[in-house]
C-alpha cells in the first residue's frame, strides 16, 4: 500500500497538472464543461440533484471519471430516478464523490502512473474512497465493489480540472443499490397509501360542507330544503362511492405491482402437490445431472443435502448457475463455504413454487421491471428484462442472465443462469 502511494505522489507532482498557460485558455469549470456535452447530461442532472455544482466550480484543481449517459444506462432499473429523489441525496453524493479526484491528472499522467508501479496499477484517492486504475489493453478504472470501467474519453480540458468519460458508474464501499431500490418501492407503497387516506378525508369534507349547506338552506322552504337534500345525498353518495373506488383500485395496482414474488394468483400458477414424500424420476435433482452442464451445482446440492429435497415432491423454481458461471468465481471461492454457507447460497437460487419463463416476464412487466421475489431462505431477488432477457440481480447489485429457460422437471422448473447469486 505504501509502495502505490508514493508511486502515485509521483505520479501527481510530476505529470499531474497542466501547463498554467493551457490552464489560462480554458475558462469554463468542470461542469460547464460537462453540460456543455451532450453524452453527460445525466450526470450533469446528477450533480445538480446533488448540490455539488458549486463545490465543483470553485479553483479547484479536480479530475472528474465522468460516466456517460450510456453507463447510466447500464444501472438497474429504476435505480437512477430513485438516486435523483431528494431523500436519497446522501447516497447520491456519495456516488458521484467516488469519481471525483482532488488533482489534476490528465491522460499522460494516469499511464505513467500504471508504469511506474510494478504492480500495473496504482491507487487514486478520491473524495469518497479510493480508485484503481490499470492500463490492460486499455486504461481501466476499478471501484470499491469490484465494478470495472474503461476510459472512454480523456483530457477534456477545464479551467479548474479536467474530464475523462468511462462506461461504467462506480459504485464506492458501502452504497447498497439492491436495498436502495426496495426502500424506494417501499416508499412508493407509502405514498399510495397517503393519497389514499387523503382521497377519503376530501371525501368526508365534502359530505360535511355540503351538509352545512343544506342546514343553512332549511330555512327557506321545506318541500324545496327535502328535495335538496336527497339530491345532494344521491351524488355525494355515489361521488363517495366512486373516489374510494378510485383510490382503492390505485392501491391495488401498486400493490400488485410491488408484490415480492408472492405469485399466488390463479393464473398460470400449479398447486403444490400433496403426494407423500419419495424420489421422483424427474425430479430437478435428477434433470440437473442428466443435463451435464451443471455439475458443480449437483455436487454442491449433494455435500448440503439438499438434493434430496429437490428429488422429491414439490414445486420448485430454481435459477441454476452452469458450470461456466461456478468457473468464473474467484478461485477457491466455493471451497471456502462452510456447509452451512454453501447451503445458504444454493437456497438463496429456489423459489417456492413453480413460474415458467412467460409468467415470470409477465410479472416484471407488471411490476414496471422491477419484480421481488422472495426465496425459500427468506431472502430477495430483483427480477427485470434487459435486451429481452430475464435478468436477476442480488443484496450486492450483482447480476445474472437467464441462458436457458423452462427446463420442466416433475417438482418444478429450472431456469439455467450465466452468474452465481450471492445474499448477504
Amino acid at each position: 500500500m505504501q509502495r502505490f502511494t508514493l508511486s502515485l505522489l509521483c505520479v501527481l507532482v510530476l505529470f499531474g497538472f497542466s501547463n498554467p498557460a493551457n490552464a489560462q485558455s480554458d475558462p469554463s469549470t468542470v461542469v460547464e464543461l460537462a453540460a456543455s456535452n451532450p453524452n453527460l447530461s445525466t450526470f450533469v442532472a446528477a450533480v445538480q440533484a446533488a448540490d455539488l455544482a458549486n463545490a465543483l466550480s470553485d479553483e479547484g484543481p479536480y479530475t472528474v471519471f465522468a460516466p456517460t449517459n450510456d453507463a447510466f444506462e447500464k444501472l438497474p432499473a429504476g435505480l437512477v430516478d430513485a438516486l435523483l429523489l431528494p431523500r436519497n441525496k446522501k447516497v447520491l453524493v456519495d456516488i458521484l464523490t467516488f469519481h471525483v479526484v482532488e488533482k489534476k491528472v490528465n491522460a499522460e499522467a494516469v499511464v505513467a502512473g500504471v508504469k511506474a508501479d510494478n504492480s500495473g496499477r496504482f491507487i487514486a484517492p478520491t473524495m469518497n474512497g479510493n480508485l484503481t486504475v490499470t492500463n490492460k489493453g486499455g486504461v481501466m478504472v476499478k471501484g470499491e465493489q469490484g465494478r470495472m470501467a474503461t476510459v472512454t474519453g480523456t483530457d477534456m480540458m477545464a479551467g479548474n480540472g479536467i474530464i475523462h468519460t468511462i462506461d461504467n458508474v462506480l459504485l464506492p464501499e458501502g452504497v447498497d443499490a439492491a436495498g436502495l431500490l426496495k426502500a424506494t418501492a417501499r416508499a412508493a407503497r407509502t405514498r399510495m397509501q397517503t393519497e389514499k387516506d387523503n382521497a377519503a378525508e376530501a371525501v368526508t369534507d365534502g359530505i360535511d360542507n355540503s351538509k352545512d349547506k343544506i342546514d343553512m338552506e332549511m330555512n327557506n322552504t321545506v318541500d324545496d330544503i327535502n328535495d335538496r337534500i336527497d339530491n345532494v345525498e344521491d351524488r355525494l353518495e355515489t361521488e363517495k362511492n366512486d373516489m374510494i373506488d378510485s383510490a382503492n383500485d390505485r392501491m391495488d395496482n401498486a400493490e400488485d405491482r410491488m408484490r415480492n414474488g408472492n405469485m399466488t394468483t390463479n393464473t398460470g400458477m400449479q398447486n403444490r402437490s400433496s403426494v407423500s414424500a419419495g424420489q421422483l424420476d424427474n425430479g430437478i435433482a435428477q434433470v440437473a445431472t442428466a443435463n451435464g452442464n451443471f455439475t458443480t451445482l449437483v455436487g454442491a446440492l449433494g455435500s448440503t443435502g439438499l438434493a434430496e429435497m429437490m428429488g422429491q415432491n414439490g414445486d420448485y423454481t430454481v435459477f441454476a448457475p452452469t458450470d461456466d458461471a461456478f468457473n468464473a468465481l474467484p478461485s477457491g471461492a466455493v471451497a471456502g463455504l462452510s456447509n452451512d454457507q454453501l447451503s445458504g447460497v444454493l437456497q438463496y437460487h429456489v423459489l417456492p413454487y413453480r413460474i415458467s419463463a412467460s409468467q415470470l416476464t409477465s410479472a416484471i412487466s407488471d411490476a414496471r421491471n422491477y419484480l421481488l421475489l422472495q426465496t425459500i431462505n427468506g431472502k430477495t431477488l430483483v427480477a427485470s428484462v434487459r435486451d429481452g432477457k430475464v435478468v436477476i440481480m442480488d443484496d450486492s447489485g450483482k447480476t445474472a442472465t437467464v441462458v436457458t429457460a423452462d427446463v420442466q422437471a416433475d417438482n418444478g422448473v429450472v431456469h439455467a443462469i450465466d452468474g452465481v447469486l450471492m445474499p448477504r
